[in-house]
């Protein structure tokens, strides 16, 4: 594995670290609010769908009504793989030459995040 997929992996091993788990308040009106958390899921051990019908619960704890939900991109993710590839050629005396090449590419990728609008009962 070479230096930069080194630094894209760790730098999306935080990313996720940090994500992982979270359930956050959108919007928090008097009768009406968005919940979003990274994905639709409730599998253990993030509960992501727990988490966010606690605080709604929280807001309207005499209860609330879903009017929709959605899945809505928040950024993007690109993934650089960069491959070079380095030739020694001999020669006579104290001179070496190198010649390579190096392949690159990136693929983009959205980052999405799911969200559940509410209302008050």
């Amino acid at each position: 594995m070479n230096k930069s997929n080194l630094i894209l992996l760790s730098v999306a091993v935080a990313s996720m670290t940090l994500t992982l788990g979270c359930a956050r308040q959108v919007v928090r009106g008097q009768d009406y609010g968005v919940v979003a958390i990274p994905s639709n899921s409730n599998m253990w051990p993030f509960r992501m769908r727990d988490k966010a019908e606690k605080i709604m619960q929280e807001h309207f704890p005499e209860g609330y009504v879903i009017e929709h939900e959605e899945e809505v991109v928040v950024g993007e993710t690109v993934q650089v793989d960069s491959e070079t590839t380095t030739n020694s050629l001999e020669t006579k005396g104290p001179f070496s030459i190198e010649a390579g090449t190096t392949r690159t590419s990136a693929t983009t990728s959205p980052d999405t995040e799911w969200r559940i609008h509410y209302r008050r009962r």
